[in-house]
């Protein structure tokens, strides 16, 4: 960024969960201001694009995005594509790219996410980018993947998605005969996985007479009940072998918040000790 090396360090953006709109703006630019403080620099949003307001206090707080398609969904789903969906999602993109191209923040967008496109869509999006000019990058997948048009991707999707424990993050290389995760690479999604909210939040977030043993209700606000990370048996194990057992919702939390420090920090901290030398 004007010529001088820049360390990406961010992470995916959540919306509000029911979507709403009373008093929005405050909320986002205090959020925006929030991610300055923690020392971040750069959001990614796979397929969840925000409210022209969103943009411009990205721009306003020199918070770089990476907008770009979802993964696991219809916009994956290219063997059900029919001419309609071709269409819709050319025209998508050029929507969005017309919409975005004015805003200093856009770091790159992904036309895809998980995986590549089939090449008949991929030319469709290239053209699109060309005539709409686009001038950021752009790339064909989040994935450490190859693609015959545009060639490689240069970026690794890994994970991990769950905990990992500290030296993780500073001994994992891509020198290794399997490399995994580590702190090298430009990692477009990963981390050290869950984060239970902290005891006043829990309390006012799970019933009362739901707060221990940890349940359903717990469950519900860890991610996809019928996927991997549906509830806390990744966490749960290694917090309780470093920590200890919990006999409360309230030592559980202390004890989590400690866990979840040492892991986010374990992260950034091996990201650093490689800036500029690991892409």
């Amino acid at each position: 960024v004007n010529n001088k090396n820049i360390l990406i360090r961010g992470g995916g953006w959540n919306p509000d969960l029911f979507l709403t709109q009373i008093n929005r703006s405050t909320s986002v630019e205090h959020e925006m201001q929030l991610i300055r403080h923690m020392g971040l620099n750069t959001i990614r949003l796979e397929g969840k694009f925000q409210n022209d307001e969103f943009y411009y206090l990205a721009d306003k707080y020199g918070i770089l995005l990476m907008p770009g398609w979802a993964c696991c969904d219809a916009w994956q789903h290219w063997f059900a594509w029919k001419e309609e969906q071709i269409v819709v999602s050319r025209e998508s993109l050029r929507s969005q790219v017309k919409r975005l191209r004015i805003h200093p923040s856009m770091l790159a967008f992904f036309y895809s996410s998980d995986e590549l496109p089939p090449m008949e869509i991929e030319i469709e999006y290239l053209r699109v980018l060309k005539e709409e000019n686009w001038v950021s990058p752009y790339l064909a997948t989040a994935s450490n993947l190859t693609s015959t048009l545009t060639g490689p991707s240069g970026v690794k999707m890994s994970g991990p998605y769950v905990w990992e424990p500290p030296n993780y993050w500073l001994e994992d290389s891509n020198e290794q005969e399997i490399p995994l995760g580590g702190a090298f690479g430009f990692l477009t999604e990963g981390g050290p996985g869950a984060t239970p909210m902290t005891y006043e939040s829990l309390a006012k977030t799970v019933p009362s007479d739901k707060l221990w043993p940890i349940n359903f209700d717990w469950d519900y606000h860890c991610g996809n009940q019928q996927g991997l990370f549906g509830d806390l048996g990744f966490f749960t194990p290694p917090l309780e072998s470093r920590y200890g057992k919990s006999h409360s919702a309230q030592e559980y939390s202390i004890k989590s918040q400690a866990a979840i420090y040492e892991s986010h920090r374990a992260m950034f901290e091996g990201y650093n000790q490689n800036k500029y030398l690991s892409t």
